[in-house]
């Protein structure tokens, strides 16, 4: 899809923070709202504040000018040590002089840096608590029956005009792509079946998966298995030991990675389908779907 600057715009190139800081899914659902502002102000000046097991999913190529990790990973081993570089890292944002801030999480953590990074403007999706509401002033039209994909583009409309595609703008991981090309021939249509669950509750079984991927094979489609059955929690937790499917994954002798790509990879992938119109497969469990629907042109499941 073309970018491009929309003609009229009073605003031609804001510099716009984004606080989207976990989960791996939500982040994805929010880059609706990045691509809607590139592709109506297309020298806009996009920085993401982002916490790092969650920074993969950013396209930092085409669609985000700067990825601002928070290395929660490394500060939460400090305790009360790490607000002081907690406090640095978000007083480093004011460097860029923001026009307009946008907290997409709600949550005191991302709050506090729209706080201490001082854009002109902020406006909240929905503070989840007194302290979050009080730094950022929540979104006017704010509806709970809405998708968040929905929720997070109304609030940007509260901001400002941008008549841009939402289309997401996602990383394309070319290298996974082409890898899993190598053994069918370029025309064989191809599914790629994430089996990871962050929660053991939402494990699919595997055998269940096996016939997911049987029916796929019938039906002309060369299938791959990515990740590991069962497991929860985040990437760097002691509770994320991933355990390998059992054989009844390998599906007729179909490839499957012994050393799967990062995990993180692998759920921008569900997510990605989940999110826009692609072939796709989904299975609800432990998270329901009135929570988490698919969301895209082909409307909501």
């Amino acid at each position: 899809m073309a970018l491009g600057k929309a003609s009229g715009t009073p605003m031609s190139a804001p510099r716009v923070l984004i606080a989207r800081y976990s989960a791996i899914g939500d982040c994805v659902m929010a880059a609706p709202v990045p691509s809607r502002i590139r592709r109506s102000h297309r020298d806009s000046f996009l920085v993401w504040a982002i916490e790092d097991r969650c920074a993969d999913v950013v396209d930092s190529e085409r669609l985000i000018d700067v990825v601002a990790v928070d290395e929660r990973t490394k500060w939460r081993r400090q305790g009360p040590r790490s607000w002081g570089p907690k406090l640095r890292f978000w007083l480093s944002l004011r460097k860029h002089k923001f026009d307009l801030g946008l907290d997409l999480q709600g949550y005191p953590k991302t709050a506090l840096c729209l706080a201490f990074a001082r854009p002109r403007r902020t406006l909240s999706v929905g503070g989840k608590d007194a302290l979050s509401r009080m730094l950022v002033p929540s979104m006017k039209g704010y509806d709970p029956s809405l998708h968040i994909v929905e929720r997070n583009l109304a609030a940007l409309g509260e901001l400002g005009d941008f008549p841009g595609d939402a289309a997401p703008i996602l990383p394309e991981y070319r290298d996974i792509r082409d890898r899993l090309r190598q053994d069918w021939p370029a025309e064989t249509p191809l599914a790629s079946l994430s089996v990871g669950a962050g929660h053991s509750n939402k494990a699919y079984p595997a055998e269940k998966w096996a016939e997911v991927a049987q029916g796929l094979i019938a039906r002309g489609f060369a299938v791959s298995v990515a990740g590991r059955a069962g497991g929860a929690g985040s990437a760097d937790s002691r509770r994320d030991r991933l355990r390998r499917p059992p054989a009844s994954a390998r599906i007729d002798g179909r490839r499957r990675f012994e050393r799967p790509s990062p995990r993180r990879r692998h759920r921008l992938g569900t997510h990605r389908c989940g999110l826009w119109s692609a072939s796709r497969v989904a299975v609800w469990s432990y998270a329901c779907r009135e929570v988490s629907p698919l969301y895209g042109q082909r409307g909501r499941a």
